[in-house]
This record gives structure tokens, sequence and C-alpha cells, in this order.
């Protein structure tokens, strides 16, 4: 996906522009999805709009499907992407992360009516789906044996596939799930948090300025309320 033709670069570039080029997935709630008026919204949307402001730059939003976000930044498409990105010592080599901005972690949705699995040391011979190129997999895998995995572009998928009983589990992060779970009156979490982990807002790893400004509104939101305010607007 282009953005117009402009590249991604550094904080100079940004500021000269007046513009920053975000991009995220659009289809993981409450982190960002879109509404019935077809406009992005959700946590990470409120976090970098605030962002944004703070800069005072025009924010402009692109969605693109998980598969290729990555990509997207690499290619220089965008200038950061904030997608419910969880910071990785491996993803730490290929880019940059800002200070975290949320904590959270992993957690087992089954339906209602499953009494076989009450925590990660069920899994073992079961069907789990998981969305592509997330953490979810990485810590099913380190509680149990033997998983059958099938895995998803979307999280939503998934879910989709839980409720036909095509799978017997799915694992996500937790705030998504309890969301879901809050929806749907078929399903639970079970087995409490599998991990804990941070997201971050990803760069390239070149771009050290732009990470040290964005980490200094980080801090002042977190200072004077802001990211507690949002916290409580999406997870209650």
């Amino acid at each position: 996906m282009k953005s117009g033709g402009e590249k991604s670069g550094s904080l100079e570039k940004i500021l000269e522009r007046d513009r920053i080029k975000v991009a995220t997935e659009g289809a993981y709630p409450p982190f960002n999805y879109y509404d019935e008026s077809n406009q992005l919204i959700g946590y990470d949307i409120d976090i970098i709009k605030e962002i944004a402001d703070r800069m005072d730059i025009e924010l402009k939003l692109i969605s693109v499907p998980w598969v290729d976000i990555f990509e997207e930044l690499k290619n220089k498409e965008v200038d950061l992407i904030i997608a419910a990105i969880t910071i990785t010592p491996e993803r730490a080599q290929e880019m940059l992360f800002t200070d975290s901005y949320f904590k959270t972690g992993q957690a087992i949705v089954i339906k209602q009516s499953n009494t076989d699995i009450q925590g990660p040391e069920d899994l073992a011979d079961k069907k789990v789906g998981t969305q592509v190129g997330t953490t979810s997999t990485e810590e099913a895998i380190k509680y149990a044996d033997n998983i059958k995995f099938i895995t998803y572009n979307e999280g939503t998928s998934a879910i989709s596939d839980l409720k036909k009983e095509i799978i017997d589990a799915t694992v996500m992060d937790f705030e998504a799930a309890n969301q879901i779970v809050k929806e749907d009156g078929e399903l639970k979490i079970v087995g409490g948090l599998l991990s804990e982990e941070y997201y971050g807002i990803a760069m390239n790893r070149e771009n050290i300025a732009l990470m040290e400004r964005i980490n200094k509104i980080l801090k002042e939101m977190e200072e004077d309320g802001t990211i507690t305010k949002l916290e409580d607007k999406w997870f209650n």
C-alpha cells in the first residue's frame, strides 16, 4: 500500500512536511478498528492522535493487513506503526520501538460449553488458532506439547472458527479477548494471563530522534494523566 508517494523519513523531514504517516491494522478492537461510520477508532488511534497533536503536525493514518504491516515500515512507506505490537528482542533487532504505552498479556479463549480446557496445560493435542506473526503462538507453545496450530491473518477469523468448533481454543491479547467475551456470551477466558507483554510504537532503526521525541511525549501523557484517561475510556 502506497501513501501518496512520500517515503518515511527522519524527524527533521517529518517536521518539514508537517505530516506524520502511521500504519495500523484496523481490525483489532479495542485497540484499532473501524466503527459503523467507517472511521478508525480505538486505544491505539487515540494514543497516536494525541502524539500528533502534541507534535503539532498532521496525522495521516492508513490501515494495512497485519501480515503486511512490517513490510510497510521496512519499505519506508510509513513513519510509524501503532497496532498493539508487543516489543520482543527479535522485533527489536529489525525495528526501533518507543517506550511502552501499554502493558498486557496473552489469554486463552474457549467456548462456554468447553470444560476440557482450564489452562495452558490442557492445550496439548488440541486445535488452537492464533494470528500469524504474533506472540500468541509463541506463548502457547511454551505451555503445551503437540498443539495443532491453525494460523489466521486476522484474530477475528479465529474467533469465528472457535464458535463453529473448527478449533478448540484461541490465544490472543487479554484486552482484545476480554472485549470479545463481554460482547459474546458463547465464549469465556480461562487460565489467567500467560505472559507479561508491553506494546510499543515501531519505526525504522535509524529514526532515533523521532523515537526520543515520542518517548518524551509519552512520558508527558503518563505524568498528566492522559494515558490513564484513555485506558479508562477503552478498558474500563
